[in-house]
């Protein structure tokens, strides 16, 4: 790499692990110490460049130094997410459980992999540039637009708008990081980095070494840890990190307590996979799929659609004659590289009666498009219903655990106190699902359809603290 590239994407990473610790995006305790700078340095990116040049820039700049010493296992948490969805038998709203697994790298290794991501994006990018698809690939990438979800969505609902008849087809792929195809991960992460090393017909030595670690990746389960480490004292006072290399080396390594994603495959009938959570993963999954976006891209754009891929959902808006013939070639071209879609992919008819839209699913019943987080009925944008359950849900809790806190042990028994309640649940707080609501509201201002969802959360979060509080004190009366 020369050493142009090298200084533009060094600078470019070291702001990029500014934000991430000014975020406080990985104060997880692993198997190594944590990494961290005082605040008066993170808000002075002159300050922090020095610094963080001093701690890594020496190992960094060569390869070979970088990746003498091993990695660590990845801690893996598997999280179960609540989905809200409506169930036509019962009538009603039932909450099911998906199980998302995470895999979180030791505080040195996510360095090392934030810096390989930096290459393989500006490779990526540029490689992108020339492509026919290039604007059609929405998440992970640092856009000029700075568009969020939110844009990409309305951006798609324009489109059908604009089309008024048309057919829009959303598929969501099965366990895409689980089951990326690892032959095809290495001949497209080849194929990437000829952008800075066009002479190139294998990986280097050090992206090689990076790929192995990903896709032979070894972990330890969070609840193992949890139970090993239950008394964490007696193995870190400072509770910095989980352990010793010595203790790791006793307690880890020497208890074969480390799993590897080869033995998991096998035992969940899976082939391929990387790990969701590290900071190169979500370029590689991008990367992992170049030639279906641009097989796939090519026979939409020919007949005359338009395709969306984020992450692991996809739309595609066509004419209404094309979309069997799309779906079954989207179904072949997922085929290809070892993936397939879930079962509910949606299907959408949108057909203009009078002066609106109407939107229909294969049955002819009225059905709104999801995409993104958000419904639209080929009129209006909505707020998803699912995710306005989830919120209403996560309000409760917070309630619950409130009212618990201020009226236990170490509570006063007589109030509330809401200031976490209100930055977490209303417009006073930044980065909460009302915030993000409130950013589609401004962005859709055509109509107050959003507002009118969320408008009265603020009454409602105040009249649940009122009413338990109540219930509280006169049971504590009674008492």
């Amino acid at each position: 790499m020369e050493n142009e590239v090298y200084n533009k994407l060094w600078t470019e990473f070291i702001e990029k692990e500014r934000k991430t610790f000014l975020k406080g995006k990985r104060k997880y305790v692993h198997f190594d110490n944590k990494i961290g700078f005082d605040d008066q340095i993170l808000n002075n990116p002159a300050q922090f460049e020095l610094k963080f040049n001093a701690r890594f820039k020496s190992d960094f700049y060569s390869s070979d130094k970088l990746l003498k010493s091993g990695f660590y296992p990845f801690i893996k948490v598997t999280k179960e997410v609540p989905r809200y969805k409506f169930d036509e038998v019962v009538g009603h709203r039932v909450t099911t459980l998906k199980s998302r697994p995470l895999c979180y790298a030791s505080h040195f290794d996510a360095l090392r992999y934030s810096w390989y991501s930096t290459i393989l994006n500006y490779c990526y990018e540029g490689i992108l540039k020339n492509e026919s698809f290039n604007k059609s690939v929405l998440a992970y990438r640092k856009l000029k637009e700075k568009a969020s979800n939110i844009e990409f969505a309305f951006g798609a609902f324009k489109e059908i708008k604009d089309r008024k008849n048309c057919t829009a087809l959303a598929f969501d792929i099965s366990k895409f990081f689980d089951k990326i195809n690892h032959k095809v991960l290495y001949s497209n992460w080849v194929a990437t980095l000829k952008y800075i090393y066009p002479e190139i017909t294998e990986l280097p030595s050090d992206h090689l070494k990076i790929y192995k670690n990903l896709t032979e990746f070894q972990f330890v389960s969070k609840p193992t840890l949890d139970d090993i480490f239950a008394d964490f004292s007696f193995f870190n006072e400072s509770r910095n990190r989980f352990c010793t290399p010595k203790q790791f080396r006793e307690f880890i390594r020497g208890a074969k307590l480390i799993e590897s994603n080869s033995s998991f495959l096998k035992s969940n009938d899976l082939s391929g996979g990387i790990p969701q959570g590290a900071p190169i993963s979500a370029v590689l999954a991008n990367i992992s799929m170049i030639d279906f976006d641009r097989k796939l891209y090519n026979l939409v754009t020919k007949l005359g659609g338009v395709y969306f891929r984020y992450s692991d959902d996809l739309l595609i808006i066509i004419e209404a004659e094309y979309k069997d013939e799309i779906k079954s070639k989207a179904e072949i071209f997922l085929r290809e590289i070892n993936l397939q879609f879930n079962d509910k992919t949606e299907i959408i008819n949108f057909r203009e009666e009078g002066t609106k839209i109407v939107a229909t699913n294969e049955s002819g019943n009225i059905k709104k498009l999801q995409y993104l987080g958000f419904e639209f009925d080929g009129n209006k944008v909505y707020l998803r219903s699912s995710s306005l359950s989830k919120y209403h849900a996560s309000m409760k809790n917070g309630v619950r655990k409130a009212i618990s806190i201020a009226f236990g042990k170490y509570g006063d028994g007589k109030r509330v106190y809401k200031s976490k309640l209100l930055k977490k649940f209303t417009q006073s707080g930044k980065d909460n699902f009302i915030y993000y609501a409130t950013r589609a509201n401004e962005i859709n201002s055509e109509d107050k359809t959003i507002q009118k969802q969320y408008s009265k959360q603020y009454k409602h979060l105040n009249k649940s603290i009122k009413r338990k509080t109540e219930i509280k004190l006169k049971k504590k009366k009674t008492k």
